[in-house]
């Protein structure tokens, strides 16, 4: 089109005739006239006629210049309805150049302009919108939040990695709207995934949202499932076991940071059950729970669940103001079996609480051998009388003929508390090897000798000969 043409279009923007400006504007946008820019961004503000104000939007969305943008956000507010239409027409055709200002539109105070705004942004599917579609799902009004869905939904598989990333946000509103989202994209495994993972959300609304996606959506088995565990229903526990549905595992790690208390301690328990080394670090960070029946629970759920590598934050434990999840760091080092454990084990024979001492005493006695250096100078050192009662014990279950040797050495020991332990940790090894060492710090003539050493001796000398009778009548038994 020459130039003469050009100018006489432009001129015919101004005519009386609003039927003569509305072609005008069509024709300069038809041809992508940008000298026609500012006189139809001018027009699409000023003119009376609703038909001319319209023609004007859309000459400025095929012409395609950023310049329009903002007029065109202002025409979304227009009286006119076929104004409004042809705005957003335009904003859409404008694509990534328009999307930053309609996001700013997308919270205006007019529901209407938020509704043109989140449909255009859907239309133009650019993955910078989704956060603020996302909010718009919260929005008072039924149109934006239907059109902020359909929008999510176009975007399609850009939009749903930030829809899930929703299920982490910090306020409940977010997370429901990502589950309603999800829904949407119900042929994409990750969705469901996510909203499986949904069901142990730390909100209980949350979780009730996600399962009736997930029931309408064809998951009832699971949903039941994961619902009843986390509720401790009867039997539940132990249809996980039998099932063994691995895609809970996630829903039962996210439900460790349940505001209800039962809730994460069940989940523990389904942890336990499904037993994955995935779950080490859920777990660990369960230890440090407030409640102390999770820390309690979650020790247990270590021990079985990680292996020798999960010890160190159990014992950490030992050192827990309650008793009770003291005994239970104890007993879980006790399957755990693991010798880094010995020192800390070895304070807790100290325990003020009997059944921690006595937890210790047996963990000891299951790691066994590698412990006897330990108790060997815990028995020549220590000044808890309890404590040293548990050593000579446990001596008894594990000592070996390094051990007898070293107790014989221990019989001379210039500390006399020294000499009588050893002669009560000999009587419960009850090597007959130590009798004659025994007998001779028993003997009545050696004055010298304290009465407390040679007790201990004559009674580990009546222990080792019992022994030694008992052996004596079974070896009989076995002959006839």
């Amino acid at each position: 089109m020459s130039t003469s043409q050009v100018e006489q279009l432009l001129e015919q923007l101004k005519h009386p005739d609003w039927t003569v400006r509305s072609s005008a504007a069509y024709e300069l946008g038809r041809i992508k006239e940008t000298h026609a820019v500012e006189p139809l961004i001018k027009m699409l503000r000023n003119d009376d006629s609703d038909a001319a104000r319209s023609a004007a939007a859309s000459a400025l969305g095929w012409i395609g210049d950023s310049k329009a943008v903002e007029p065109l956000i202002e025409a979304l507010r227009d009286e006119s309805w076929d104004v409004r239409n042809a705005a957003q027409a335009a904003l859409v055709r404008l694509g990534s150049a328009a999307v930053d200002a309609l996001i700013r539109a997308a919270k205006d105070r007019e529901a209407e302009v938020r509704h043109l705004a989140v449909e255009a942004l859907g239309y133009i599917r650019d993955v910078r919108s989704v956060e603020t579609l996302i909010e718009a799902m919260e929005d008072s009004s039924w149109d934006v939040r239907t059109a902020a869905g359909q929008a999510l939904e176009s975007i399609g598989k850009e939009a749903l990695d930030a829809v899930i990333k929703t299920l982490d946000h910090t306020r409940v509103g977010p997370k429901i709207v990502a589950v309603s989202v999800l829904a949407r994209f119900k042929d994409e495994p990750a969705a469901i995934e996510a909203l499986i993972r949904a069901l142990g959300d730390p909100e209980e609304r949350v979780r009730k949202a996600a399962e009736r996606v997930l029931e309408q959506l064809g998951y009832s088995d699971i949903v039941k499932l994961a619902s009843d565990v986390l509720s401790g229903v009867d039997g539940a526990i132990e249809r996980l076991s039998e099932q063994k549905e691995k895609r809970l595992l996630e829903t039962f790690l996210r439900a460790l940071k349940a505001n209800e208390k039962e809730v994460r301690l069940n989940a523990i328990e389904a942890l336990k059950v499904l037993s994955d080394i995935r779950s080490i670090d859920g777990l660990i960070e369960a230890t440090k729970d407030s409640e102390w029946e999770v820390r309690a629970s979650a020790a247990e759920a270590l021990a079985k669940v990680g292996g020798k590598g999960a010890a160190e934050p159990i014992i950490s434990l030992l050192g827990d103001e309650v008793w009770y999840v003291r005994r239970a760091a104890v007993k879980a080092l006790k399957t755990l079996k693991d010798p880094r454990a010995i020192p800390e084990l070895a304070k807790a024979l100290s325990d003020w609480d009997e059944e921690v001492r006595k937890a210790a005493e047996e963990a000891i006695a299951e790691i066994g051998k590698p412990a006897i250096e330990a108790m060997l100078t815990m028995l020549r050192t220590s000044r808890d009388e309890r404590a040293v009662e548990a050593i000579i014990r446990i001596l008894g279950k594990i000592a070996d003929t390094h051990t007898v040797a070293q107790l014989l050495l221990d019989l001379k020991n210039p500390d006399y508390n020294v000499r009588a332990r050893a002669a009560q940790a000999l009587g419960e090894i009850k090597d007959p090897k130590a009798l004659p060492h025994l007998k001779r710090l028993a003997r009545w003539w050696r004055l010298k000798e304290r009465k407390e050493v040679k007790r201990a001796a004559r009674l580990a000398i009546k222990k080792i000969l019992e022994e030694r009778k008992r052996q004596r009548r079974a070896r009989r038994l076995r002959r006839r």
